[in-house]
C-alpha cells in the first residue's frame, strides 16, 4: 500500500503535470518541462548506501528516466522540451531528521564536500526551462556536486571516440586518483589485488 502511493505521488502525479502542461504548450508555440528524480537512483538510496530513500522511494525517482525520455520524444514536434534535475542530498525536510553522522555522510558523497542547497537545484531548473537551453531535451541533469565521487568516490569516464581499453580505480578506501579515462561503449566490474576496478570498453 505504501508502495502505490510512493509511485501515485512522484510518477503518476510526474505524468499528470507534464500532461496538463503539455497541452497547453501544444497550443501556445511550445516550452520547457522540468521533471524531478533523485540521485538515490544511482546512490542506492537518499544518504547513499545507506538506503534511507527505500525502494518505493528509489524505484518511483528510477521511473521519472524513463518518463523523461517519453515526454521528450512525444513532444519534441510541437517544441516542447523535457528534461529532469537529479538533486543530491539537499537542506529541506526530507533530511530534517538526519542525525550529524548522517549528515556528515551525506556531504561526503558530494565532491565538494558539502549537502546541496535548495537554490542549487533551482538554479540548474531555471537553466533548462531558460533558451540557454534550446537544444537541451530528453536529459537528466545531475546537481549533486558530483554524487558519490567525493572523499574515496567513485571515478567517472570522461568520454572519448573509439578503440582502446582502459581501466579506473575506485577505491574501497582512499586511494590516489587514476588517470583520466576515456569512453566506453559497454563496461565491467572486475577485482584484482583488494582493489576494485571498472573496464572501459571503447569501439567504433
Amino acid at each position: 500500500k505504501e508502495f502505490n502511493r510512493v509511485l501515485e505521488v512522484n510518477v503518476v502525479g510526474s505524468f499528470n503535470v507534464a500532461k496538463a502542461a503539455g497541452a497547453w504548450m501544444k497550443e501556445n508555440g511550445g516550452g520547457a518541462i522540468v521533471l524531478t528524480s533523485s540521485g538515490s537512483v544511482q546512490a542506492s538510496g537518499v544518504g547513499g548506501g545507506s538506503g534511507r530513500g527505500g525502494p518505493a522511494y528509489v524505484t518511483s525517482k528510477a521511473a521519472i528516466y524513463g518518463l523523461n525520455r517519453s515526454l521528450a520524444r512525444s513532444l519534441g514536434p510541437y517544441n516542447i522540451r523535457v528534461n529532469t534535475v537529479a538533486p543530491g542530498a539537499t537542506e529541506t525536510p526530507m533530511i530534517a531528521e538526519y542525525t550529524n553522522a548522517a549528515r556528515e555522510n551525506a556531504a561526503n558523497k558530494s565532491m565538494l564536500d558539502r549537502i546541496g542547497e535548495p537554490d542549487d537545484i533551482a538554479d540548474v531548473a531555471r537553466f533548462l526551462i531558460s533558451d540557454q537551453a534550446r537544444y537541451v531535451t530528453g536529459d537528466v541533469i545531475s546537481a549533486s556536486g558530483g554524487g558519490r565521487g567525493g572523499r574515496g568516490g567513485t571515478k567517472r569516464a570522461i568520454p572519448a571516440p573509439y578503440g582502446r581499453v582502459v581501466e579506473v580505480v575506485s577505491p574501497t578506501s582512499n586511494l590516489s586518483d587514476p588517470r583520466a579515462a576515456r569512453g566506453c561503449a559497454g563496461e565491467g566490474w572486475r577485482r584484482r589485488r583488494g582493489r576494485r576496478r571498472r573496464r572501459f570498453y571503447e569501439g567504433p
